[in-house]
């Protein structure tokens, strides 16, 4: 017995989820939990990612200016697809205190297959 029901899916849709082909991970730090909460909400609600995970009090240690800084941050961990990252960033810039925030994306191998037909769902409507 499932406890979820699998949505119905063509087959290159659904080879693509399965394989999570298209689903990216990506990471940003920002100074503080406020900022943080707006950069998830300016991608939530423009449907550029699924789901924002905050975790505050990171310790960031990484050169700038010269000189190494040691300082307290929020990670986001977000999910979103590959074609969404000019987005993404572009949203993050006009958001982000930092001259130079930290953006990367890293790729999805595979994963459960309706998670991530949710999160093609979550984001098709940007697109």
């Amino acid at each position: 017995m499932t406890w979820f029901r699998e949505p119905k899916l063509t087959a290159f849709f659904r080879e693509r989820t399965e394989t999570g082909a298209s689903a990216v991970l990506a990471l940003c730090t920002a100074p503080e939990t406020a900022t943080a909460e707006s950069i998830a909400q300016a991608l939530l609600s423009a449907h550029l990612v699924a789901c924002v995970n905050i975790v505050p009090g990171v310790q960031s240690m990484y050169w700038w200016e010269g000189k190494i800084h040691n300082d307290k941050e929020s990670l986001l961990i977000m999910k979103t697809r590959s074609e969404l990252q000019d987005a993404v960033i572009d949203t993050i810039r006009k958001v982000h205190p930092y001259q130079v925030p930290e953006v990367l994306f890293l790729p999805i191998q595979g994963g459960l297959p309706a998670y991530l037909d949710w999160l093609h769902e979550m984001t098709r409507k940007s697109s």
